[in-house]
């Protein structure tokens, strides 16, 4: 039997070590398939639970009919009162917009008539919501039933306001409304 020549013999030593290479190319994917598939942790910089940083939260105050904007009101209609987030920051993050951080307030000149602060606020909760960067969210609306606010609450059964010009602002986990919606009770 004659021996096979140098060239076999280099084209099967290649053809093994490309075979070598393959089977640990394909373990290295593999293993880095099974962890990503069992637990690997988003990053930091996905932001999807990072809480929004100062400054990068917009509040904006609307008062109307709970879905229109609505500037001037009839005797006797009840104004609803909500709000807007909007992310103005670059990167996705979560912002607490609950009741329990929520105070609307309403002036009447530089006089306040009716504040949030004073309702009954036991078993308000914290709601948090995530923002995608230069995402806007609108809140629930919630009814004022045009009643003066003291420290003895701020719901039905409290002083009624007369018509005139009255404003309103929000403040939304420690960020104030960027407007200052005016609007009229005739």
């Amino acid at each position: 039997m004659s021996q096979p020549s140098p060239l076999v013999f280099l084209i099967r030593r290649i053809f093994v070590l490309g075979i070598l290479a393959l089977i640990i190319w394909g373990l290295v994917a593999a293993v880095g398939a099974v962890g990503s598939f069992f637990g690997a942790k988003p990053t930091a910089s996905d932001g999807a639970g990072q809480e929004c940083g100062p400054g990068t939260v917009s509040v904006n105050a609307i008062i109307g009919d709970g879905t229109t904007e609505q500037l001037s009101f009839a005797s006797g209609v009840k104004p609803s009162l909500w709000f807007t987030l909007t992310n103005v920051g670059k990167v996705p993050c979560k912002f607490n917009g609950g009741p329990r951080v929520t105070f609307f307030t309403i002036k009447s000149g530089s006089e306040q008539i009716w504040t949030s602060r004073e309702c009954d606020r036991a078993g308000l909760v914290d709601t948090w919501v995530p923002l995608k960067a230069g995402e806007t969210l609108s809140w629930p609306a919630s009814q004022w039933y045009l009643v003066r606010s003291s420290s003895s609450g701020c719901g039905v059964g409290q002083t009624p306001v007369v018509p005139g010009a009255y404003s309103l602002t929000a403040e939304v986990n420690g960020v104030i409304s960027g407007n200052y919606e005016q609007f009229i009770i005739n």
